[in-house]
């Protein structure tokens, strides 16, 4: 259970965490079109305060916890540069410019963490996004589904969801999700498509 002590400490700001998706090198134009990821750092609010519940924040960290990988203590490469079909395939570690370790918290080459220290590190992201997000217009399930996606995306993608979300868009919110959901299917990308429908499906709960 997450302790309500613990939540207060948790305002250390985090880097900002790469994307894990291959898009177009090609900034799209059309509105149903992903463009191009800005090397930017996400722009975050002044954080506020917002009482949330601990089982709020019980399923916020569950929910991002389902759609990421299992722990492994050994930092990787997240330098990938082409989906096969089958996977992502990544350059060798000698090419490598972006190390990670699990959760998307950046590391370096060689790191190794333990379990529990992956844990402090997860929560420690997930919330301070959570905190990002000040304004008191959304449902818990519709939070989270922003939450999700400002932590799996950065840059331009997270600074835009932000947005809808502290401006109480939740039409955008949703078409921006869909969206996303309709350009991996175009790219073959089943398992990105998997987890867009499941933030659609969240959001609708």
């Amino acid at each position: 259970m997450w302790r309500t002590s613990k939540l207060r400490k948790l305002q250390k700001k985090v880097e900002r965490v790469e994307t894990a998706q291959s898009l177009p090198q090609k900034q799209k134009q059309k509105q149903n079109e992903i463009p191009v990821l800005s090397s930017a750092r996400e722009i975050i609010p002044e954080i506020k305060s917002v009482k949330l519940s601990n089982s709020y924040y019980d399923n916020l960290i569950g929910f991002v916890t389902n759609g990421e990988w299992t722990f492994q203590s050994e930092a990787f490469c997240d330098d990938y540069y082409k989906d096969t079909g089958e996977g992502l395939v990544r350059k060798s570690w000698k090419d490598c410019w972006k190390w990670t370790i699990w959760f998307w918290t950046n590391s370096y080459r060689w790191e190794v963490i333990t379990y529990e220290e992956w844990i402090r590190r997860r929560d420690e992201a997930i919330i301070w996004r959570d905190k990002s997000i000040t304004s008191t217009c959304l449902t818990d399930s519709q939070r989270i589904v922003v939450v999700d996606f400002i932590y799996q995306y950065s840059s331009k993608y997270a600074n835009q969801m932000r947005y809808y979300a502290n401006n109480c868009q939740k039409n955008n919110i949703i078409n921006y999700v869909i969206n996303h959901r309709d350009f991996y299917k175009r790219e073959k990308q089943p398992g990105l498509v998997k987890r867009e429908q499941l933030r659609i499906n969240k959001f609708y709960n």
